[in-house]
C-alpha cells in the first residue's frame, strides 16, 4: 500500500507559576493538570492565565483537567480566564473554602461530566460566581454553574477617565 506515518503530538507537561499544564503542540493549546506531587495544597487564590508560554511558544489555556484541584482545603479564590472552554470531572471537589468563582469566559465553559459534582454544594450555594457583563443569564442556565446561587458581573476597574468632570475637560 505504501509508507504511513502517523504523527501525534508529544505530551509535554510544564510548571508556570507553581501550575502544571500539558500542552498540545498541534492546536497550541494548554490543560491545567493535576499536581501528583503537593496536590497544590498550599494555592489559597488560583489565577490560571490565558497564556502560557514554552519555548517562545504561546499556548491558550482552554481547560482544567480531571480532578485538577480536588481536596485543595485551603482555596478560597479561583479566577479563569476568558480563553476557558471545558473543566474535568471533579476538578475543584472537596475544596471547601472556595467563597469567590471569577469567569471571565464570555460562553460559560462546559464540564466533561454534569452528573458528578465540580464543586462542593456548600460552595454552589455560598460562594460568589462572577462573570462578564451580559453573560449572567448564561451562567445560570448552564450545567454546574446555575448551581450558583450568588451569580454577578465583574466589576469594571475606574480609570482616570471616568473620573472627569466638565471643568476637568
Amino acid at each position: 500500500i505504501g509508507d504511513t506515518t502517523i504523527t501525534t503530538p508529544t505530551i509535554t507537561i510544564i510548571e508556570v507559576e507553581s501550575i502544571f499544564y500539558k500542552l498540545n503542540s498541534e492546536k497550541y493549546t494548554a490543560t491545567v493538570v493535576k499536581d501528583t506531587i503537593n496536590d497544590y495544597q498550599s494555592i489559597v487564590d488560583l489565577v490560571i492565565p490565558s497564556t502560557v508560554t514554552y519555548e517562545e511558544n504561546d499556548y491558550t489555556v482552554t481547560a482544567i483537567g480531571d480532578e485538577a484541584f480536588a481536596g485543595c482545603e485551603a482555596l478560597t479564590t479561583i479566577e479563569l480566564p476568558s480563553t476557558m472552554e471545558s473543566i474535568g470531572m471533579i476538578a475543584f471537589l472537596n475544596a471547601p473554602k472556595i467563597n469567590k468563582v471569577t469567569c471571565h469566559a464570555v460562553v460559560p465553559p462546559t464540564f466533561t461530566i454534569t452528573f458528578i459534582d465540580v464543586f462542593l454544594d456548600e460552595v454552589s450555594a455560598t460562594a460568589n460566581l462572577i462573570v462578564p457583563e451580559g453573560s449572567v443569564e448564561a451562567y445560570k442556565a448552564a450545567s454546574i454553574w446555575k448551581d450558583f446561587l450568588n451569580i454577578s458581573t465583574i466589576q469594571k476597574e475606574p480609570t482616570a477617565l471616568d473620573n472627569q468632570t466638565d471643568e476637568d475637560v
